[in-house]
């Protein structure tokens, strides 16, 4: 208790003084003391934003092209990376798409329909049959998590919705 208390102080002296802490204690109760220190060097900086997002993408060529050139032309931005411990890909390549200025990315949208009511289990929610009219209207192009072991009929039903929508709606 009395680290705790003295990552905490130390902490929030240079948030006193104005700047960014150098020590971060994430606040979750429920997974104990975890300590992270923040390097003094970053690439974040002159406007080039860090950024976080899923790993579920649908990305065209142009997209795939930008990252490549990208870590071919930043290494510092990929020694930094290297440095992560914990999901550093769940940044990286946000951060390496929506700061590309020929991209123009304006939203994290994925077209993804997820559902997470517990996320703290780290796993989404199973998608059911009655959940098939909120896939369908979500606009999503895709849905996670399905299992037809557990409901035999969602499939199916999706399947209806889709050969039930017109032909330029179904491309």
């Amino acid at each position: 208790m009395r680290v705790k208390r003295l990552l905490h102080e130390r902490a929030h002296q240079r948030r006193g003084r104005g700047g960014v802490p150098r020590i971060n204690i994430p606040i979750e109760p429920d997974r104990g003391l975890r300590v992270g220190w923040r390097p003094i060097v970053s690439p974040f900086r002159d406007g080039f934003r860090c950024y976080k997002g899923s790993l579920w993408w649908t990305l065209n060529r142009r997209s795939i092209e930008t990252m490549l050139r990208f870590v071919d032309e930043h290494r510092g931005f990929v020694r930094h990376y290297r440095r992560i411990q914990f999901a550093p890909n769940e940044s990286f390549f946000p951060t390496i798409l929506r700061n590309s200025r020929e991209l123009n990315l304006v939203t994290s949208d994925n077209k993804r329909f997820i559902r997470w009511t517990r996320p703290e289990t780290g796993s989404p929610d199973l998608l059911r049959s009655p959940d098939v009219p909120a896939m369908i209207s979500s606009g999503a192009h895709f849905a996670r998590k399905l299992d037809s072991r557990a409901d035999e009929h969602v499939l199916d039903l999706i399947d209806e919705q889709i050969h039930a929508a017109p032909a330029h709606v179904r491309c």
